[in-house]
């Protein structure tokens, strides 16, 4: 691999999980010393798993896009699947549907994320009211 941009996606493409799942593990680790320690847990705090998980998703979209369109990753297939009635024949995705996919399943996440974040907030709300 002769172009430098090329390497630093390929490694930033390989070493995103990785990270995510340092950052995952680390806060993940900080809310739960939160909750065990007696402390009211931030909405930021609450959402900071989601947040992590979805700029991995993100730059690992970019990164394979990037990669794709260098020649140095191939284009990404999705075996047939069968389920009983239900069936998938195989087929690969363009690069652009790649990285949209990436950024789609981001953005999902992160809904999720506000979404729960959301509910555990009302919750605790209801859970100040009613108490004595």
């Amino acid at each position: 691999m002769d172009d430098p941009f090329l390497a630093v996606m390929e490694f930033v493409y390989t070493a995103v999980p990785w990270l995510a799942t340092a950052a995952l593990a680390a806060s993940t680790g900080r809310l739960a010393d939160g909750l065990l320690g007696d402390e009211s847990v931030r909405s930021a705090l609450l959402n900071l798993p989601f947040g992590v998980v979805a700029v991995g998703l993100v730059v690992r979209g970019f990164a394979g896009y990037f990669l794709e369109r260098g020649d140095v990753l191939g284009p990404a297939s999705v075996p047939a699947l069968s389920a009983g009635p239900i069936s998938v024949t195989a087929f690969q995705l363009a690069t652009l549907e790649r990285l949209a996919l990436f950024v789609a399943a981001s953005l999902a996440v992160s809904v999720c994320g506000i979404a729960f974040v959301s509910y555990m907030n009302d919750r605790e709300t209801l859970g100040e009211l009613s108490s004595p």
